[in-house]
């Protein structure tokens, strides 16, 4: 009875040495698709007393908080206003950045339907405008502006309905 046990024992020992090993062998893993980084705006440009826009470098932690938000431009934008608070209406702000394909819409606040604030000159309407869309308006994107969730239509003089292109003959040398 022993010699006939030895077969059956050395036949379920080999079998599961063979499943052991086969579990062993590592698996060719299918790559996965990492998420690409989001994209940050590390420039914006500044209305200056020459009349023209100054690239500037956005600060850390501006820069940090779109990595957590997934590359959401709103707080480099902000600092736009904040650097320069004399070219926009007192309050206003980017409450939203949205892109659509080739669009790049801003979301701005109620503050920047302040008609009597674009009042006071065509050039300062036209630095602060195209601060914003300069800032934005990377690889040939335009910039749809709107306010209250309606597309934006004037800015005193500066007719800023449809979309608008990027105005890189502003920007300071």
């Amino acid at each position: 009875m022993n010699i006939s046990r030895f077969p059956k024992l050395f036949v379920a020992s080999v079998v599961l040495g063979a499943l052991s090993l086969a579990s062993c062998t590592p698996r060719e893993e299918t790559p996965t698709a990492t998420a690409p980084p989001p994209k940050v705006l590390d420039t914006i440009y500044v209305p200056g007393a020459d009349d023209k826009l100054h690239a500037k470098k956005v600060s850390a932690n501006a820069l940090d908080t779109q990595f957590k938000s997934g590359g959401v431009a709103t707080p480099a934008l902000e600092e736009i206003i904040k650097t320069a608070p004399k070219w926009f209406p007192k309050g206003a702000r980017v409450e939203d950045v949205k892109e659509t394909g080739d669009v790049v819409t801003l979301v701005l606040s109620p503050e920047f339907a302040d008609q009597k604030h674009w009042q006071q000159g065509e050039k300062i309407t036209e630095l602060a405008v195209y601060s914003l869309v300069n800032s934005v308006a990377k690889d040939g994107k335009k910039v749809a502006l709107t306010i209250d969730g309606k597309p934006a239509s004037t800015f005193g003089e500066f007719d800023a309905s449809g979309n608008i292109e990027a105005n890189p003959a502003l920007n300071a040398k």
